[in-house]
């Protein structure tokens, strides 16, 4: 009785700003619609629209249609979104939209319903849809979006964009909305590729700078305890800051017995270095275009700075082909159009969807899902 009461209220008070194109995505909070029995999914489609969709049958499948994508969207604020973002280690991923834009409902329709994208969306992202005069996309727009606010620029929705959760720093911003489901995960792989909130990982962003650990007061302390702590400073748990203590026990220097350093050992004679997958990729191996066909196919390679480069390779050619061509064409090109020539020998990876080409060599460009795709070469030490 309760639950059809709300059901009710819920619907009778979205009558006049819900419909077809506005729906509201709460109703469905906590609950995947297919999962619903068909009555009950009705009935909350029908409070999602403010009872458009019961018009009929055709709006009934629109109202379907332009669904807002509730399979994958997080029904926090911002804060408790970004404290999400940082327990999981995920980016915040924000879609503000606004109602009487179509390429929002476009939006809905096409991109974010797409199977690969709402798996992309799940395992790397916290996802948020605001409308853009609800109360939380209010608040973004103001804080993230002034131009917009202000009436400045109202082309810029719908807006979709990346803050980084530990931070809250707009870290990438989409210029032009995606045509189709694989450019979108495309762009965001290239961005994951890129950056990370892993620790360890190899480029990350810029960490959160950790809080200064306190002073330490060495004249409170006794003889035995800032010997203590000279003895943790020199195993490397020492914190920072605690440089006084070095200019205190530099008195004792001659009485202290300093290990020496560990010689390194040569290397027997004779004995071969083993080389990396990496190294044994050939430097001179260049590249020669097939003839367009349905045996062959377009790559594009994109680099740090941003620039892109295509060429067409055979689909039964290996994985290790593309590092060749890198490593005896396109690296040496790029490097010697910088000052004083740069350096060609470098060593790179090749990445695409997330996955490290080194570690598949031996498939072919068919094989590893290389076709028409896009390919970052992220050079190391650079």
């Amino acid at each position: 009785m309760l639950d059809d009461l709300r059901w009710k209220t819920e619907l009778m008070c979205s009558v006049v700003r819900a419909g077809i194109f506005n729906q509201q995505s709460s109703v469905w909070d906590q609950v995947q619609p297919e999962t619903l029995p068909l009555e009950e999914r009705r009935r909350r489609m029908a409070a999602a629209t403010g009872g458009a969709s019961e018009r009929g049958t055709q709006a009934g499948r629109l109202a379907e249609l332009f669904r807002p994508p509730v399979e994958i969207i997080s029904h926090l604020g911002f804060e408790e979104a970004c404290d999400e973002g940082k327990a999981q280690e995920k980016w915040i991923l924000v879609n503000i939209q606004e109602e009487s834009n179509f390429g929002s409902q476009i939006l809905n329709r096409d991109i974010w319903k797409a199977k690969l994208v709402q798996q992309t969306v799940m395992e790397n992202f916290v996802f948020l849809q605001w409308l853009k005069n609800g109360r939380d996309g209010r608040d973004y727009v103001r804080l993230y979006m002034p131009d917009a606010m202000s009436g400045i620029d109202d082309s810029a929705f719908p807006h979709i964009a990346i803050i980084d959760p530990r931070t809250g720093e707009q870290v990438k911003v989409w210029k032009e909305m995606p045509n189709t489901p694989i450019e979108f995960v495309h762009t965001v792989y290239e961005f994951l590729e890129r950056y990370s909130l892993h620790d360890d990982a190899k480029n990350p962003v810029q960490h959160v700078k950790k809080s200064n650990p306190k002073p330490v007061n060495l004249e409170a302390m006794t003889e035995e305890e800032q010997f203590e702590l000279a003895l943790q400073n020199s195993m490397g748990a020492g914190a920072a800051g605690d440089d006084g203590l070095a200019d205190v026990m530099m008195d004792d220097t001659e009485v202290m017995e300093v290990g020496k350093p560990e010689e390194k050992q040569p290397e027997p004679k004779g004995k071969a270095i083993e080389q990396t997958p990496f190294q044994k990729i050939s430097g001179t191996n260049h590249h020669q275009e097939p003839a367009q066909g349905p045996d062959s196919t377009r790559i594009q390679f994109k680099l740090h700075d941003g620039s892109r480069v295509v060429r067409r390779f055979l689909l039964k050619d290996t994985v290790e082909r593309l590092f060749e061509f890198v490593k005896a064409d396109l690296l040496p090109e790029k490097e010697a159009q910088k000052e004083g020539g740069g350096n060609p020998n470098k060593e790179f990876e090749l990445v695409s969807m997330g996955k490290r080409l080194v570690e598949v060599l031996d498939k072919t460009v068919e094989e590893a899902g290389l076709k028409m795709g896009t390919i970052m070469v992220e050079v190391l030490g650079d």
